[in-house]
């Protein structure tokens, strides 16, 4: 490791002695190095953000996040099941979003109650219909399938 306050006193007391060809050789290095730590500080700066950003979304917004995300999962990937099954649950019909939740469950992302009631419930809260053709009913129909 280089010791820089000792370099930098080492260099003042030799700066008389340099070459005018040195002395702008070493000026130039020194904006090199404090341009290269401006880049470095900037790109940390960057990757804490894009760590953070996925989840403080979620955060931001108040969403709770869907409740049935199996425990082994981290964060990132919580927040993306989570945005899955709301888009699952808005774009497709009772059958497609069952045979779905069986896939995400197979695949230990997700765990399925083993009341239907609690799952048709947090499925109308992340934005299922329940009119029409989205009853509890149709529901418990096609859960366990």
């Amino acid at each position: 490791m280089i010791d820089y306050p000792l370099a930098k006193q080492y260099l003042y007391r030799i700066f008389d002695k340099l070459t005018n060809d040195q002395r702008i050789a070493l000026y130039y290095y020194n904006v090199q190095m404090n341009q290269l730590h401006q880049d470095m500080d900037e790109l940390a700066r960057r990757k804490a953000l894009k760590t953070h950003a996925k989840a403080d979304v979620a955060v931001q917004q108040d969403e709770e996040m869907f409740k049935h995300v199996h425990p082994s999962l981290d964060d990132e990937a919580a927040w993306q099941i989570h945005n899955e099954v709301k888009r699952l649950v808005k774009r497709q019909g009772i059958q497609e979003i069952c045979q779905y939740l069986h896939k995400l469950a197979s695949e230990d992302k997700i765990f399925l109650p083993n009341m239907p009631s609690v799952a048709y419930a947090e499925l109308v809260r992340m934005g299922m219909p329940d009119g029409e053709g989205f009853t509890l009913k149709t529901f418990m129909k096609y859960y366990r399938k």
